[in-house]
């Protein structure tokens, strides 16, 4: 059992961070601010400062990265992608289809080029200057055209798992429907927390998508629709998922995408963690006896 004591230090220590990393983020947000000419609307978007890793563009193939000044360079193209062959290492994106990068996020820009592309002519009309700036030029990428289309996830999987115990499990629902609600709503905090550099926000904002599908449509719509930009630029040629906007792994080709699928997959309700039925291999468990904590917390 924890000490009272280490229990409310942890507390105190929870409740400062938050106002510590504050602190540290002061400079970083006012560099943002003079170098972006929209409001900040999520987390996920690159220090003028640093350097960020920004992975693969979507299904073009185009793997990049984002220097100080907000600028993105090539870094390599997969093989047999669309983008083979038609860019070099270090040359500068500047602009997608008419937009601009400067002054915006590039992730939403890059992000929202791949949905219309994907959802019309699948063209994505790159504006490059070359590694000095002192060539430009427009570079045509074709995409396949598909048509139009944290923890608090995690923990709303396993009340989820609960909800199918026998005996009362209402206050389970509860506690999956609130969490569900928490993280379809956290949307400004992509990727982030949960260790890994916010590996488990992709991956369980995928897997709680169904469970608001029937009582907040609406906000259900809502949500995925926000994020449509996000959802296109973690799907890579060949038919494989990353995480945009992940550094971890400095932007490694699939790090731990496959739970972005989930975003697809689970509003059908084939799997029993994403609300299907129980199935001959169903077994029977009950409630532990205290149904949070230990007798002592008590």
């Amino acid at each position: 059992m924890r000490h009272p004591a280490f229990i409310v230090l942890t507390a105190v220590l929870l409740w400062i961070a938050p106002g510590t990393a504050w602190l540290h983020a002061a400079p970083a947000a006012a560099a943002g601010e003079a170098y972006y000419t929209e409001a900040q609307i999520y987390r996920s978007r690159p220090e003028p400062a640093r350097d960020t890793p920004f992975g693969c563009i979507g299904a073009t193939g185009l793997m990049a990265r984002v220097y100080p000044g907000v600028t993105v360079k090539v870094e390599q193209m997969m093989p047999g992608s669309p983008a083979a062959g038609k860019f070099r290492k270090g040359e500068i994106i500047t602009g997608i289809n008419g937009v601009a990068l400067k002054g915006h996020n590039p992730f939403v820009t890059l992000g929202n080029a791949l949905t219309k592309a994907e959802a019309s002519d699948g063209r994505m009309v790159f504006d490059v200057a070359s590694a000095d700036g002192k060539a430009e030029r427009k570079e045509t990428v074709s995409i396949p055209v598909l048509g139009a289309n944290g923890k608090d996830g995690m923990i709303a999987a396993a009340m989820q798992i609960a909800t199918d115990a026998r005996g009362d499990v209402t206050i389970y629902q509860k506690a999956r429907q609130y969490l569900a609600m928490s993280m379809l709503d956290s949307y400004p905090l992509l990727v982030m927390g949960h260790g890994d550099d916010g590996r488990g926000d992709g991956i369980w904002r995928g897997i709680i998508t169904a469970y608001l599908m029937k009582e907040k449509p609406a906000l259900y719509r809502q949500a995925m629709d926000r994020l449509t930009w996000w959802h296109d630029l973690s799907r890579e040629p060949g038919g494989s998922i990353g995480i945009a906007t992940l550094a971890w792994g400095n932007g490694k080709i699939g790090s731990s995408g496959p739970g972005m699928g989930l975003s697809y997959t689970a509003p059908l309700q084939t799997l029993r963690i994403t609300g299907a039925p129980r199935s001959k291999h169903s077994k029977d468990f009950t409630l532990p006896a205290n149904l949070w904590g230990t007798m002592a917390d008590r």
